[in-house]
């Protein structure tokens, strides 16, 4: 009798289980790459947020954009103390060079960044979600529609580098180096202290020339998605940010942070008691984060350099040397 051409049951299963070892050993290449695409797409998103910061200085007397606006607003839902509460972050400044120019003439800089949450309709610049304005592996939402003032709107997850606050060792250790220990100015409500030795600080904007540790030195921007584990701050958008609003009543910065903590430290505002202007940069990257430098070029920084050297990128004028970093 002729024996029937074809697998038997033992063969096909043999064929199966060779396909899904090879499919298992294809897949982690795959995601690998799809990461390593992501992440390069985040690299020019800061890169791009650089430059336009740069381009901010060429018609602003060679300044770079204020962390947020100096304007002291007296509105419904905006009563300031100072000038700079309230108001926008220095991503709204930015736009028309980002070729975002119809967005910016939208907004009514009579109302403060906050009164646009209480509009009725709400301000389109509040729900436009930018994609140069967060990183493509960021794993939640970026559009957040919790009815929460400070939560409402298409968030970024990127932030300015504030400088660096000193512990009182490293303070110490740097007497006779004045330059470097720059006044902080205090937040109320336990936000954390604010240096006047980075890119960005609180009612002031950087010029080019007070740079003296170089701009191809020092950091201006990095990736931020801090979420505490728990809390009132766990849940979607944590401690992220609307890209329109720069900070609130009490000097607690949605516009920028500053450098204290390794990055991805998982310290939050909650279960560490993290001051909200000192939590740690971090990123759905592996390893570490893409920060781009004041000079426009863009590095990425793994999460286990020496603090040190990290804080000397983080500041302006602290007489850091050339820290030896490349290009992506």
């Amino acid at each position: 009798m002729n024996r029937k051409n074809g697998f038997t049951l033992v063969e096909l299963l043999v064929v199966i289980a060779i396909i899904g070892v090879l499919i298992g050993l294809l897949l982690p290449a795959v995601q690998s790459a799809r990461e390593a695409a992501r992440r390069m797409r985040c690299s020019n998103n800061l890169k791009q947020i650089a430059l336009a910061c740069q381009a901010y200085t060429s018609y602003n007397m060679e300044a770079f954009p204020p962390a947020t606006g100096m304007i002291k607003y007296n509105t419904a839902h905006s009563k300031s103390k100072e000038e700079g509460s309230y108001n926008h972050c220095f991503t709204v400044f930015i736009l028309p060079y980002i070729d975002q120019q119809v967005l910016y003439d939208s907004i009514d800089f009579t109302l403060s960044a906050w009164d646009m949450y209480y509009q009725n309709p709400k301000p389109a610049a509040l729900m436009t979600v930018i994609p140069m304005y967060y990183c493509p592996s960021y794993q939640r939402e970026v559009l957040c529609t919790e009815n929460i003032n400070y939560k409402y709107g298409a968030l970024w997850t990127y932030n300015g580098v504030g400088g660096v606050v000193y512990t009182s060792e490293e303070r110490n250790a740097k007497q006779g180096e004045p330059y470097v220990i720059a006044p902080e100015v205090t937040a109320p409500n336990n936000y954390g202290n604010l240096p006047d030795n980075g890119m960005f600080s609180w009612q002031k904007a950087v010029k080019i020339s007070m740079v003296t540790d170089g701009l191809s030195n020092t950091l201006l921007v990095s990736e931020y998605i801090q979420k505490d584990s728990t809390g009132t701050y766990s849940t979607q958008a944590g401690n992220v940010r609307p890209w329109v609003l720069g900070t609130n009543e009490n000097r607690g910065m949605y516009a920028y942070k500053v450098i204290k903590y390794k990055i991805n430290e998982p310290y939050d505002r909650i279960g560490d008691n993290v001051p909200f202007n000192h939590l740690p940069m971090g990123s759905d990257h592996v390893d570490g984060v893409n920060s781009a430098k004041a000079d426009g070029s863009v590095a990425f920084l793994n999460q286990n350099m020496d603090v040190a050297v990290y804080k000397a990128m983080g500041t302006r004028n602290g007489g850091s040397p050339e820290n030896g970093l490349g290009e992506d």
